[in-house]
């Protein structure tokens, strides 16, 4: 009899592991952002979560002992790994906040409302360096350029909000992102959504919560929901900056034609005037 005989059939994609141990496991997701957040939030005196403090404080591991918190962790590939720099949310508010973004992300699911990310993205005239395909091991000197222009690094601000649900992006171009410029944006949100109960989930810029803008807000009927301070992360919208990045601004060639620039830029925000699956997925809005 051969060896596969013996051992059964061959497993299955996906079935190597109990379903409680499925990466997409609630209960390893619930762990996986309490381990993201400072353990002061819970009252504990120190900077990094220890075995004891898990197994006392976070819920899926509250029953099990410090070698059982440390085997749960180890089946889920939860390691203890070096830290890099980044920003986190000072927010002492961050788990309320999360929590209610995710009771407005359901109402939008179940239609009841049209849920919008906004944001605002800054782009110059200079292109980003970044890197490019060259021969392999030349000087220093001869590395690709990104060429540069001796006018001034003209900036251009836009303002703009993704649809949670279809994928459709409204924007709005100005030279500066002022009041006014911010109330004619949520005009635009409400002509787009004449009837309909529009959320809007916005950092907290301070003219965001300007009381004109907030004003203006109220009158075209449009509900504000703040994102927790410094928190970019929970806003799906950075995605689209990123692809802007990628795919006009990285290196490009029109430091010299600003008027091109802006053209490429307007035509790449364009795509998405109608709804986009492509990019609900590359903004994680959309499941594959």
């Amino acid at each position: 009899m051969s060896k596969r005989a013996k051992s059964g059939p061959a497993p299955q994609p996906g079935a190597l592991f109990p379903p409680h141990d499925s990466p997409h496991d609630p209960e390893r997701e619930t762990t996986l952002e309490q381990l993201h957040q400072s353990p002061r939030l819970w009252n504990v005196a120190q900077s990094r979560w220890t075995l004891r403090q898990l197994s006392q404080h976070c819920l899926p591991l509250s029953d099990l002992s410090e070698s059982g918190v440390w085997r749960r962790l180890r089946r889920w590939k939860i390691s203890f790994r070096r830290t890099r720099n980044h920003i986190t949310s000072p927010d002492i508010f961050y788990r309320e906040k999360v929590a209610w973004m995710k009771r407005v992300q359901a109402a939008a699911n179940s239609g009841d409302i049209v849920l919008l990310y906004g944001d605002e993205h800054t782009f110059y005239r200079q292109p980003l360096a970044a890197q490019a395909w060259h021969p392999a091991g030349g000087a220093g000197k001869t590395q690709p350029r990104c060429v540069r222009h001796t006018a001034s690094d003209t900036k251009r601000r836009t303002i703009a909000a993704l649809n949670a649900q279809s994928g459709q992006v409204h924007w709005y171009g100005c030279s500066r992102s002022g009041i006014r410029e911010l109330c004619r944006f949520l005009k635009k949100l409400r002509v787009a959504y004449p009837k309909q109960r529009v959320v809007m989930i916005w950092d907290n810029w301070p003219i965001h919560q300007h009381p004109a803008v907030l004003q203006y807000a109220a009158e075209q009927e449009i509900e504000l929901v703040w994102l927790p301070t410094y928190s970019p992360w929970l806003n799906p919208i950075e995605k689209l900056w990123k692809w802007l990045k990628a795919d006009v601004l990285t290196a490009h060639r029109n430091s010299a034609k600003w008027t091109v620039l802006r053209q490429q830029v307007e035509l790449f925000l364009d795509q998405f005037q109608t709804p986009s699956l492509p990019l609900l997925r590359y903004c994680g809005l959309l499941a594959d």
